[in-house]
């Protein structure tokens, strides 16, 4: 939904071949209108946001928090740093571990990533062709059981790493 308006530039955190990190950058220019400048860790004194994935552990006192989510739910390993503003967390387990270290969080959950299926998309319906769509973490991709499902009639696993138009299309 971009409009005429000159684009708004945010900083998020993350890395240039990373799905989720890539994804925010899609995700805010052609839904939103906003350009994203990428930085591998939150500079000291610039005001960030942290943004898809499982990146919350890289917040600090200059992020802003929009749907992004811890890897683990083991509480005080991660945030030391109470981040600038909290919009959102991916769920409530990500929102435990926040409150477990004494930050406060709104109960506003969800991934930014849900939103992928608007992108490129002409909003027309289209009929499902799997049953089921898995999306393993990469360092899972290789994992038996995957394997296992992509044998199964219905199932489509698409790897994360294929890039992300690929996976786009695939989610689609």
């Amino acid at each position: 939904m971009p409009t005429d308006r000159p684009a708004r530039r945010i900083v998020t955190v993350g890395f240039k071949g990373n799905f989720g990190d890539d994804l925010t950058e899609r995700l805010l220019g052609e839904l939103f209108g906003i350009e994203c400048q990428h930085v591998p860790e939150v500079e000291r004194g610039i005001e960030s946001w942290v943004v898809v994935g499982s990146i919350l552990s890289l917040a600090n006192q200059h992020s802003n928090v929009l749907g992004a989510g811890f890897m683990l739910a083991e509480p005080c390993l991660y945030v030391d740093r109470k981040p600038k503003r909290i919009v959102s967390v991916r769920g409530n387990l990500s929102r435990a571990v926040l409150e477990g270290n004494g930050i406060a969080c709104p109960k506003v959950y969800g991934d930014l990533g849900l939103f992928v299926r608007y992108l490129g998309c002409t909003r027309q319906f289209v009929v499902p062709k799997y049953k089921l769509g898995l999306t393993p973490h990469y360092v899972e991709k290789d994992h038996p059981l995957v394997s296992l499902f992509g044998k199964m009639d219905g199932v489509k696993v698409i790897d994360i790493q294929a890039g992300i138009d690929q996976v786009i299309a695939d989610i689609q």
